[in-house]
């Protein structure tokens, strides 16, 4: 029984698996997300009918998917981001680098340079780590994922501008200038990390993080992206304003609405993460920004005008905002609570809109 237990843990945690429940397309009828499509080389994701679904037989695993999700839908045991933290503190210095360049030894090996993320750089430079990425782009022309000039690292040079970090991130081309290398370690620590990974090969195998048990109708629980985000962050304390292709990168942005924001709710019933929520007590309803469970998806955008983006600093990321906020009164027609400057609550107001049709079609006296 162990057996056929343990060799169908190794068969799933071999290949890419996608959770549903986690994918935006699959919840939402209003997204309009396609990263993973557009980056997958093989026609092994595809999108009908405003579902997404992956076709296992057809996928290459070239990880690719994984670092552009924005939920963490995809789920690949060795591409999680502890592991690449792992990684990285393990180097004397770090080289990030892909399969077809880098080397497995001393360097921090991705499935593509493109799928380096700022979060990962955060790491090594909580690690006071010196950051070099090894990228020749000659050689991805000819590469198995599809190389395409829309997967640079342009963002890299705002990088290196911003106040994010003290050191900058270094991209060669040429193996000969690395300076990678693995930590020197004593036979103690030695001997402790031979400890500690016989443990994580364990639990590799007999637990599994894959998870696809959340329920439509709740809100998006935070990625782990996110939650190294925020632990960065605090641990920096950073400020100024994100630049804007790092912000695009981490997937966050600042949502605002214009005055004529009627709070409807649907903002916030269709947010996946509840990013936007509506406050009510007795004297006012106020609209919630919270910028550190944004995506950055557009369904908001989609589904109501007034809603805009804007550039958001370090700052705002860690606070609520108000948005927008009415105070309400009593409603003349049934007594409970309403926006005060309307004359009914939407429920009279239904009401009333019916009896005036009925009296214009003359089927009231």
């Amino acid at each position: 029984m162990w057996s056929k237990f343990l060799l169908k843990r190794m068969v799933d945690k071999s290949f890419v698996r996608l959770s549903e429940s986690r994918c935006l397309r699959n919840r939402n009828k209003h997204s309009q997300c396609s990263l993973c499509e557009e980056v997958c080389p093989q026609p092994a994701i595809n999108i009908t009918d405003g579902k997404l679904t992956l076709d296992s037989s057809k996928c290459s695993n070239c990880r690719l998917c994984i670092h552009v999700c924005p939920t963490e839908a995809f789920n690949y045991e060795f591409e999680q981001l502890h592991k690449y933290e792992q990684k990285i503190q393990s180097c004397e210095s770090v080289c990030f680098s892909c399969e077809e360049q880098g080397d497995p030894s001393t360097d921090v090996i991705l499935p593509c340079v493109s799928s380096l993320r700022p979060e990962m750089l955060m790491i090594g430079t909580l690690y006071e780590k010196e950051i070099q990425i090894l990228w020749n782009e000659k050689r991805c022309l000819s590469c198995k994922s599809n190389w395409t000039h829309k997967r640079d690292l342009i963002w890299i040079n705002e990088w290196n501008g911003s106040n994010i970090s003290e050191c900058n991130v270094e991209i060669i081309d040429n193996k000969d200038a690395r300076i990678a290398s693995k930590r020197k370690v004593s036979r103690r620590e030695l001997f402790s990390l031979s400890k500690n990974k016989t443990k994580d090969q364990v639990a590799h195998l007999v637990f599994d993080s894959f998870d696809q048990s959340s329920n439509l109708r709740d809100k998006l629980s935070l990625t782990d992206r996110r939650k190294y985000l925020l632990s960065c962050l605090k641990g920096k304390n950073s400020i100024g304003n994100i630049p804007d292709k790092i912000a695009k990168k981490l997937g966050i942005v600042k949502l605002e609405v214009t005055n004529n924001c009627q709070l409807c709710r649907k903002c916030s019933a269709t947010c996946p993460t509840g990013a936007l929520k509506l406050e009510e007590t007795e004297e006012k309803t106020s609209l919630i920004f919270q910028a550190h469970y944004c995506i950055d998806c557009d369904i908001c955008e989609n589904v109501c005008l007034e809603i805009r983006k804007s550039s958001i600093n370090f700052e705002e990321i860690r606070k609520s905002t108000l948005l927008h906020e009415t105070k309400l009164n009593e409603c003349p027609g049934c007594g409970d609570k309403k926006i005060e400057t309307k004359t009914y609550c939407e429920e009279c107001n239904v009401k009333q809109v019916r009896k005036s049709i009925l009296y214009q079609n003359g089927e009231f006296d």
